[in-house]
């Protein structure tokens, strides 16, 4: 047995690991020309097959497909994962929605930003349905938004793309770095487009709580548990500034309109900006955030913030935004470490644009259409 291990790992694990996906860092660089590029090859590939007969549309009815059950469907659905390189060679009539299908379904919707649970379901039909040529058009509106974006004064910029629910940097080389994840506000709190500058960026910040998402997201629970705000480390003041308990407080009695309180949450594990936050000047009070939440970032479709943008690696654009200054890397680590709230002005704000491009690539250079609200204009 030993044998047969030593045998693998000399002289077959290089073949093996060799023809293995290995992701990049999230902090390999490159450049708008180099996604033009990566776009304009899917684009040739989608031509390829634009016009294959068995691309057709059917119509998506009320279901949820999944691994195990059979359905006059998956034949279609076969054939259409196969022509488009989600499925290797497989029986094209077999009504089985087997696991083959389920692992096509799945890279399916990582490339439509759909959460990939590999059910066939209604969102996953309708996007399923979109045409090449609906698609080339995503991409071609991409590459003229980054042509129109490359040809701008070469400065150092944040984008956060509402239409893929990311947000990276580009410096003033123009070299693209930290793609990552980004939560965008809901369909009815939706994050504004716009052109803003970072004025400060805030270590450990405290969350004052709006009033509007006290009413809103927050007052059930409060009222079911009355440990919830000492638990979850929310202080709650009095017009006069004074802390009050929140125990005495009859909360059924006030509206977001007569709420006499002011409540904020400790830095800390459960504070809701993580531990680090971007001021954005802007007219909307929209800022950029970290976020406890691990597991939202790992969602395909990332809307489900109250307008603000939430950031999977904010230390990774903290860090880029301070590079060369007194706040060296460990220091800043070392701030976040001891929970002490600091404020640090930027002598040189920083540009942060928020747009709408319908397709852009991942950290692995893989091309994902964004299917966002946020894009349906861009689309037409």
């Amino acid at each position: 047995m030993f044998y047969r291990l030593f045998i693998f790992f000399i002289f077959l694990y290089p073949l093996y690991a060799s023809e293995q996906k290995v992701p990049i860092s999230r902090n390999s660089v490159l450049t708008f020309d180099e996604i033009i590029k990566i776009l304009e090859t899917k684009k040739d590939e989608l031509n390829k097959i634009k016009n294959h007969k068995d691309l057709k549309n059917f119509t998506c009815l009320p279901l949820n497909l999944k691994k195990g059950q059979k359905d006059p469907l998956v034949p279609k659905i076969r054939k259409k994962l196969l022509i488009r390189n989600y499925i290797q060679s497989s029986d094209v009539d077999s009504d089985l929605y087997d696991l083959t299908i389920e692992n096509g379904i799945k890279q399916f919707q990582e490339d439509n930003s759909i959460d990939n649970d590999g059910v066939f379901g209604m969102r996953t039909c309708l996007i399923f349905n979109q045409s090449e040529s609906a698609l080339i058009q995503q991409i071609e509106k991409t590459i003229h938004k980054i042509k129109e974006e490359n040809i701008k004064e070469k400065k150092r910029k944040i984008i956060v793309n509402a239409g893929t629910y990311q947000a990276f940097t580009v410096d003033v080389d123009g070299t693209i770095d930290h793609i990552q994840a980004a939560v965008l506000g809901m369909k009815t709190r939706q994050t504004p487009l716009m052109d803003s500058k970072i004025s400060q960026i805030v270590l450990n910040p405290y969350w004052g709580v709006p009033s509007s998402i006290l009413f809103k997201d927050k007052l059930k629970k409060i009222i079911a548990n009355p440990n919830y705000l000492d638990e979850l480390q929310y202080q709650v003041f009095d017009s006069s500034n004074r802390e009050v308990d929140a125990e005495d407080i009859d909360w059924a009695m006030y509206t977001e309109k007569n709420f006499p309180y002011y409540i904020r949450q400790k830095p800390g594990k459960y504070n809701a900006l993580g531990n680090i936050k971007f001021i954005l000047n802007n007219k909307n009070a929209i800022y950029m955030h970290g976020s406890p939440e691990e597991k939202d970032f790992k969602r395909k479709e990332r809307t489900f913030s109250s307008g603000c943008i939430r950031l999977e690696y904010p230390i990774d654009i903290a860090i880029w935004i301070l590079k060369g200054t007194s706040y060296s890397e460990e220091r800043i680590e070392s701030f976040l470490d001891e929970e002490k709230t600091v404020y640090i002005d930027l002598n040189k704000k920083i540009e942060a644009h928020v747009v709408a491009w319908p397709v852009f690539i991942n950290e692995d250079r893989q091309v994902i259409f964004g299917n966002s609200f946020y894009t349906e204009d861009v689309k037409k």
